[in-house]
């Protein structure tokens, strides 16, 4: 008799710790939502040295009749064509909702897009980098955006980048091209 009142009181012990165990297990998790700290710092800059030296250069060559943009999402200033069915939307986007452009050169009155610019650096010539690249460059061509690549240097000149730019603008109807702005509506 003695024993089986043993047995029961273990067992009656047993299940009050491992009672308390879950209920403290369920107090600590629930203080934890309550709590949660978001793991982030601030990022020093926006931009790598490399691409604040090329923005100021793009800025230059511009004029005022337009704004530059930097470290623009893709998806927000192409999208996926209408008319695709829902997965194919879905998949199209997904490709781009991650990418973003270095720079995006927009005329200053109604930010129209004119054109992207990417800045490419050594990391380029990764070959994930070079496919990410291949997508970006398909998927601009797909969407009517132009699309300059400008190969990272220690200095630029404003007149060479301005025919860059001028290059990869789409060719202009009847256009005097010695008075021509590329900015201009």
């Amino acid at each position: 008799m003695h024993y089986i009142e043993n047995n029961t009181m273990n067992s009656l012990l047993l299940a009050a710790i491992i009672f308390i165990g879950v209920v403290l297990f369920l107090l600590l998790i629930k203080a934890k939502k309550g709590t949660r700290e978001y793991p982030y710092q601030l990022s020093k800059y926006l931009l790598s040295s490399a691409e604040r030296s090329f923005y100021g250069v793009l800025v230059q060559s511009i004029g005022n009749t337009e704004i530059v943009f930097v470290k623009v999402r893709l998806a927000d200033v192409i999208a996926p064509k209408k008319g695709l069915s829902r997965p194919d939307w879905q998949r199209s986007f997904n490709a781009i909702a991650a990418k973003h452009l270095d720079f995006i050169v927009c005329n200053a009155n109604d930010c129209t897009v004119k054109l992207a610019v990417e800045l490419d650096d050594a990391s380029h010539q990764t070959s994930k980098t070079q496919k990410r690249d291949e997508l970006v460059n398909k998927a601009c061509q797909s969407a009517g955006l132009p699309l300059l690549r400008i190969k990272a240097a220690r200095t630029y000149a404003i007149a060479d980048l301005q025919h860059q730019i001028m290059a990869a603008l789409p060719p202009m109807n009847d256009v005097n091209l010695s008075s021509f702005s590329p900015w201009a509506k």
